[in-house]
């Protein structure tokens, strides 16, 4: 804390609200639920005025402790004056898995896979039927609705054989577990020297698949690397069920899929995003700002929010088959690395379904499936996910066509008409955003620090987004202040300002009056509570490969100017890799990256030289890496930062 603010209370520290008394229970003492119904209390009392049905069915619900009647309110009525305080309260709670309201959370994502390969299999008797009928009346869709569907996926697709040439370099883990790597302690290390587990279809074709691709040859010997380091090549049926935190009611059922399916599900998927962005323009990794846009829009365009229940475990594996029948390279292609089998809770059970989530693709499936869909009847549609939206004339026509194909809506998240549209992170009322609080936190942590500040701030975006950037609704302030008032020790020196995270409390530039940089720099010198991942140090083959597999893939010409770069060569000597040559200075032949050196590895089962920029290994000379662990943070510490410049928020008003 600087001088300047000991002299003379800076404004926002003043104490604005008289009857708020300051808490006499210290933070660690109080659960973080308790918390969260504290503030839930204090944004019921002073978002409502008295007499409101709504808030005082809520009040009675938190004063009783009963969660799931909070988790499960009414959905308020989009034609009161009073909706958007009232969409706050309801959405308080609904994703909140800490309080125990009496529900078998993995049992309900559980009966959830079981609904939707029931679904699925009606829908593959559905159409394997109909494939036998000419003409083919028992889809009740009309043909050229079919041949339209059909051809506008293998316009989108192209032909697969013409887009393999790099389909190698585009394999990658991905974040979480494999059936034969679990999450606890989860390393990119471990990822490499665990058991490498593939389907029996992709084992058989595993070597000349991997060999037949013309792709630039460092990556392919990485892929031989991955298999010189494994723990050995697992054959196994297909994925294994997991859940994952979902909200108060149901988990999240995903499929944890083997170690080698899951990297070419991913390069599949990554071809996939080719298309879509070449032959639509239409790129994934911005489509959901895109939509956003657009249901920002929705009431004065006539445009609707469609979303789909179960979606991942509603896609049939006949419906696929039968819409990508006009690409069947691309079919071959995704069901060579799809999982035909998924072991849940012991049993070996074979899909209905196409794919599930977790399966590295089926995100650009979906997409792929209900755009292709939704474009027969509005050729102006969005999808992103089994998000949809559309105009609102041609809705009913989407959703009939969706659900003869085993496609259920989502009733609560589907909005054909009215004042309120919700669709992508967005929830738009009247043309305004009313995107609510949410309480997410999934466990009682040991230092609720963290929780706190992300709690504070999140009600401070609130209170600043509900003013429309105008100040900040004063009507939240209490609620901040309490929340405040629950930070201890080095939580409270810590200040930020709007868009620098959440490892400080957001503030106004009076109430941190941080330091001016000295010596000609721009900007504000402040402190956060920074917490770390956990990291743990390995060294031997595995450390190496996974060295080299955190690096920055080739370009395309790499291989044509390979020659000009300097060369370090580093050589494997039992369990450290001692680098014997270090190149000087950067080379950056491409003009667009910079490249740290360049290395050659030899004494390898490989014919080929690798090509690579290698920054973690000057850093680490002896062969020592250090990898984060996924999920695991450090406790937080107090760190010195510098911001550009500060945001200011406004007062509360």
């Amino acid at each position: 804390m600087s001088k300047q603010s000991k002299g003379k209370r800076p404004p926002g520290r003043q104490k604005t609200v008289g009857s708020e008394k300051p808490s006499t229970t210290s933070g660690p003492s109080r659960s973080l639920l308790d918390h969260e119904c504290e503030v839930a209390r204090r944004l019921a009392e002073d978002l409502l005025p008295d007499g409101n049905d709504y808030k005082a069915s809520f009040l009675v619900h938190l004063g009783r402790r009963d969660f799931k009647s909070l988790a499960s309110l009414p959905f308020p009525n989009t034609e009161h004056n009073s909706f958007p305080e009232e969409y706050a309260l309801y959405a308080l709670f609904r994703k909140n898995p800490k309080p125990d309201i009496g529900v078998d959370r993995v049992q309900a994502a559980y009966d959830s896979f079981f609904a939707g390969e029931l679904s699925c299999k009606g829908t593959n008797e559905l159409i394997r039927r109909a494939v036998a009928e000419k003409p083919q009346l028992s889809l009740a869709v009309h043909p050229r609705i079919i041949h339209g569907i059909q051809h506008f996926i293998s316009r989108v697709l192209g032909d697969v054989g013409k887009q393999l040439h790099d389909f190698q370099a585009l394999t990658r883990f991905g974040p979480g577990a494999t059936t034969h790597c679990t999450s606890k302690n989860l390393t990119l290390y471990k990822k490499l020297t665990s058991s490498q587990g593939m389907t029996p279809r992709l084992a058989a074709l595993y070597d000349p698949l991997v060999s037949s691709f013309d792709t630039f040859h460092g990556w392919n010997a990485l892929e031989y690397g991955v298999r010189g380091t494994c723990s050995g090549t697992v054959i196994t049926h297909g994925s294994k069920a997991a859940t994952a935190l979902k909200n108060a009611f149901t988990d999240r059922f995903i499929g944890s899929e083997p170690c080698v399916n899951m990297r070419h599900q991913l390069a599949a998927g990554a071809l996939m995003r080719r298309r879509f962005l070449s032959v639509l323009h239409m790129d994934l990794s911005t489509q959901a700002d895109k939509n956003r846009a657009l249901v920002r829009r929705a009431q004065r365009d006539g445009k609707c929010t469609i979303d789909l229940k179960n979606a991942s475990s509603s896609n049939a594996l006949m419906m696929v088959r039968f819409f990508l029948s006009r690409a069947p390279g691309w079919c071959h292609l995704l069901e060579l690395f799809r999982s035909p089998y998924m072991n849940v809770r012991g049993t070996w059970i074979e899909l209905e379904m196409f794919s599930s989530m977790g399966n590295g693709y089926t995100f650009e499936l979906e997409t792929l499936l209900y755009l292709s869909i939704a474009r027969q009847f509005d050729p102006d549609s969005q999808v992103f996910g089994d998000d949809i939206i559309c105009s609102q004339e041609s809705a009913a026509d989407v959703i009939r066509c969706l659900s003869v194909f085993g496609l259920e809506t989502n009733a609560t998240k589907t909005f054909l008409a009215g004042s309120f549209f919700e669709s992508c992170g967005v929830d738009v009322w009247r043309g305004l955003d009313v995107r609510p609080l949410f309480f997410k936190e999934e466990d009682e942590p040991e230092d609720q620090g963290p929780a706190l500040l992300r709690m504070a701030n999140a009600i401070r975006r609130f209170a600043h987004h509900r003013n429309r950037g105008y100040g900040c609704d004063t009507r939240l302030l209490r609620a901040w202040l309490y929340v405040k008032r629950q930070l201890r020790g080095k939580y409270q020196q810590s200040y930020i300002p709007l868009g620098y995270g959440d490892e400080g409390l957001l503030t106004n530039f009076d109430e941190a009056v941080p330091t001016k940089l000295r010596d000609g720099h721009e900007g504000f010198s402040t402190r956060i509570c920074h917490q770390r991942p956990v990291e743990r140090k390995f060294s031997g083959t595995g450390a190496m490969y996974a060295s080299l597999y955190l690096l920055e893939g080739p370009d395309e010409n790499w291989s044509t100017v390979s020659k000009s770069l300097r060369r370090v060569t580093m050589y494997f000597d039992g369990n450290a890799l001692v680098p014997h040559q270090r190149s000087s200075g950067s080379v950056d032949p491409l003009g667009r990256r910079k490249c740290t050196g360049i290395l050659a590895l030899d004494k390898l089962p490989i014919s080929n030289t690798l090509w690579f920029s290698t920054p973690k290994w000057d850093t680490a000379p002896d062969g020592v890496l250090a990898l984060p662990v996924r999920d695991r943070l450090e406790g937080a510490e107090l760190q010195t930062v510098s911001v550009q410049d500060w945001y200011d928020l406004g007062p509360w008003i």
